[in-house]
């Protein structure tokens, strides 16, 4: 996995990062069954609602209705009263020192440093909406907190855990990744350009939920929540 991760990333820097995927992938990144849903495209347009200071948030993606009363600066939760569902959203890095020197933990030792304050998120969301079935999405570092919140503690009551591009030093301390790799409520959204989560890219399997977004020239578009998206709401 470290020596797949390194090569993807030499032939991104160098600008062929496309090129190499072309030449030697095994992704069929046109077939339908690789490509985002309409659900995972809301899944994605929640996220970016979750970068946005919680004053200028959507009330509403789809069905899905932001409870404004669970908001906070990096979680925000929405509710689909119909279906019975409650979804959880967790950003990724913005530039403060909190996130940075979560960043900085993430490459040491492939731990944030908050997965205890995700956990008794979500376990306060479970608690109100005990009835309801629940499931979480995140993105980059929000993904590397969702991967070690869900594997150290499965008994949280969520269904689902999406990872869009979650980080990880592909070098050392791949126990959890691969515990989450083999448990069937990890979904996972990657790009096989994108350095900072290509470490799995390596490591799925033919048993794994993945969704693949075909990689450009731009390490930013490779890692961005953008390229999930899909038609606006």
């Amino acid at each position: 996995e470290g020596a797949s991760s390194i090569f993807n990333s030499l032939w991104n820097t160098v600008g062929w990062g496309p090129e190499f995927q072309s030449w030697f992938g095994s992704f069929d990144y046109d077939a339908s069954e690789n490509k985002p849903t309409k659900l995972d495209n809301q899944y994605a347009q929640i996220l970016q609602q979750s970068y946005k200071a919680i004053d200028e948030r959507d009330e509403q993606v789809g069905e899905w209705i932001r409870d404004d009363l669970l908001d906070t600066d990096k979680y925000s939760v929405w509710v689909d009263e119909g279906d019975k569902e409650v979804h959880v959203s967790i950003r990724g890095t913005k530039l403060n020192m909190d996130d940075i020197v979560s960043d900085i933990h993430v490459i040491f030792n492939n731990t944030s440093g908050n997965a205890d304050e995700l956990v008794t998120f979500l376990e306060k969301v479970a608690d109100k909406y005990g009835d309801y079935a629940l499931d979480a999405s995140a993105h980059s570092l929000g993904g590397s907190e969702l991967l070690e919140a869900g594997v150290q503690n499965p008994d949280l009551g969520f269904d689902r855990y999406n990872l869009f591009n979650p980080g990880h030093n592909p070098l050392w301390g791949l126990g959890n990744a691969q515990q989450a790799i083999d448990n069937d409520k990890f979904y996972w959204y990657l790009n096989s350009g994108d350095i900072l989560s290509n470490t799995f890219a390596s490591m799925v399997n033919d048993n794994t939920h993945v969704t693949w977004s075909k990689p450009g020239h731009s390490p930013l578009d490779n890692h961005g929540v953008q390229q999930w998206v899909g038609d606006t709401y």
